[in-house]
């Protein structure tokens, strides 16, 4: 059985600790099959979306952040298409053949909409430096 652990119960200095000692003055309010988290894959359990941010198999335990199912959620900006309903992220988004279309999640079977948002820059270096001329 795997622990879990809510995300903002660890201090910032321990979230990358991902040893057994380093969990067990942090109370866990659920507990799920190993193969649960073993994909990262997000979860609903008593109206809360759990979805995991590390899991260690070796300590037994899966940081998540819980959301509500009920809450509204929609991702801006991010480097993949992401599930407003699960937060499960497509990390294939880049194959993704329009720049704005309907998605279907493959883990919560929900229909979402997306866009991809483009951006240009541009660096400017010296060539040849001109005269000006006065007028």
């Amino acid at each position: 059985m795997i622990r879990i652990i809510d995300k903002k119960l660890i201090p910032r200095d321990r979230r990358y600790k991902m040893g057994e000692d380093d969990f067990k003055d942090i109370t866990s309010d659920l507990e799920v099959e190993d193969s649960v988290c073993e994909h990262l894959t997000p979860f609903i359990h008593n109206g809360l979306i759990y979805s995991p941010c590390q899991f260690s198999k070796q300590s037994k335990v899966a940081i998540c952040e819980k959301t509500p199912v009920d809450v509204k959620v929609y991702y801006e900006y991010t480097d993949d298409i992401t599930c407003p309903y699960c937060g499960h992220k497509n990390t294939d988004s880049w194959e993704m053949p329009d720049d704005s279309d309907e998605e279907i999640c493959e883990y919560c079977d929900s229909k979402f909409g997306y866009d991809r948002i483009v951006t240009v820059d541009y660096v400017s270096v010296k060539i040849k430096k001109g005269i000006l001329k006065e007028i």
